[in-house]
């Protein structure tokens, strides 16, 4: 199941919609209650979304705000702005296998991309800066609850890529004292 935040579900109910977030809140309280509480509060905002006919999925936007852990086939564009080793690991049958990562970043965020196998041949045409557009990969959230791309032999990543790709979203930095 793709698993897509309570607040943006309603933020994109509202915003397809002329319900207040109260209205909206109220409606997915009404769908769990129907249903006997068996649901948890993101399963009955998607039904009230689909009772309302808002789609809450881009199909294939590119960006990687747009991206929620469940999502097969993703497609995006972005910047490699850091780079790991590929690493080497034996399986517990005895096979060895390979597994690499790069993080990208577009004008919305960052996401780190797993590279399994084959796919971490990539990785030497990479350098912090270049342009690239991931195809079918799946997302999936690792130990930590962070979403990443994870690439497989049905996936592809091309490097500088036709497409306009977006600049980096820039981060902005505080030091702890101006935190609140």
């Amino acid at each position: 199941m793709i698993r897509m935040p309570l607040p943006d579900i309603v933020s994109k109910i509202q915003k397809s919609t002329s319900l207040s977030e109260e209205d909206i809140l109220s409606k997915i309280e009404n769908k769990r209650t129907s249903l006997s509480g068996l649901i948890s509060k993101e399963g009955a905002a998607h039904i009230v979304a689909n009772e309302l006919g808002v789609k809450l999925f881009e199909s294939n936007s590119g960006k990687i705000k747009d991206l929620f852990s469940g999502m097969r086939n993703v497609e995006f564009l972005g910047r490699v702005s850091q780079i790991f080793d590929v690493r080497e690991f034996s399986r517990s049958d005895g096979s060895s296998g390979k597994v690499a990562s790069f993080v990208v970043g577009d004008d919305t965020g960052f996401m780190r991309v797993v590279c399994w196998g084959s796919q971490t041949d990539i990785i030497s045409q990479l350098s912090e800066g270049t342009p690239v557009k991931v195809l079918n990969g799946f997302v999936r959230e690792n130990q930590r609850n962070f979403k990443e791309v994870h690439l497989n032999d049905n996936s592809k990543v091309i490097v500088n890529p036709d497409d306009s790709v977006p600049d980096i979203k820039k981060i902005e930095r505080k030091l702890l004292k101006d935190l609140k």
